[in-house]
């Protein structure tokens, strides 16, 4: 899993290879993110877009994002 995009509201990622994924699926996902530590993350997801290999979710519990996840997409 490769993750394209990351927002406060979800994330966007391309997987290679077939795959089971549909939207409405609940998913829990685990990724890093290019901070200084490599933070390991896991959020629970709902998929909302399935377009071949690249998949959007929305993040289940949007008020808890975490604080290394909210000081990451800070501008």
């Amino acid at each position: 899993m490769q993750v394209d995009n990351i927002s406060r509201s979800g994330v966007g990622f391309s997987i290679s290879g077939r795959h089971r994924m549909a939207i409405g699926q609940k998913a829990l996902l685990n990724f890093r993110i290019t901070d200084k530590k490599q933070t390991e993350l896991t959020k629970k997801v709902i998929i909302k877009r399935v377009n071949t290999n690249k998949i959007g979710c929305e993040f289940i519990n949007q008020s808890q994002i975490g604080k290394d996840l909210g000081f990451f997409l800070q501008p």
